[in-house]
């Protein structure tokens, strides 16, 4: 007979799964931005995901700008959450397939409002 593992052990393998990644330079805003362009490439046929910029970049000097992803957590979180269904008949599909590359200046791109 073998034993099943608890709860408890799922739940902090996966906790230090996740601390390992995020510990290694992966931010939680890149994660969910990519997170959200693959769901994007999955539901909206002819979505370029080369439109929106998952990367943030730190401000390296006085003249630099922090460049932060396109999608913020909440929205890359209101993309996700929706089925390929919802994001057709929401329009999400449409204003993302809109997009175009914006070279990280901005972040909410208004496609999941």
């Amino acid at each position: 007979m073998t034993k099943k593992p608890s709860r408890w052990s799922i739940g902090f393998t996966v906790a230090v799964l996740l601390g390992v990644a995020l510990g290694c330079g992966i931010r939680e805003d890149e994660y969910s931005c990519e997170d959200a362009v693959s769901h994007l490439k999955e539901c909206c046929p002819g979505f370029f995901e080369e439109n929106v910029s998952c990367t943030y970049t730190a401000a390296q000097g006085c003249g630099d700008m922090t460049v932060y992803p396109d999608f913020s957590v909440s929205e890359s979180n209101c993309i996700r959450s929706q089925s390929c269904a919802a994001l057709v008949g929401n329009h999400v599909c449409d204003r993302a397939l809109k997009l175009t590359p914006t070279g990280g200046t901005t972040t909410d791109r208004g496609v999941c409002p």
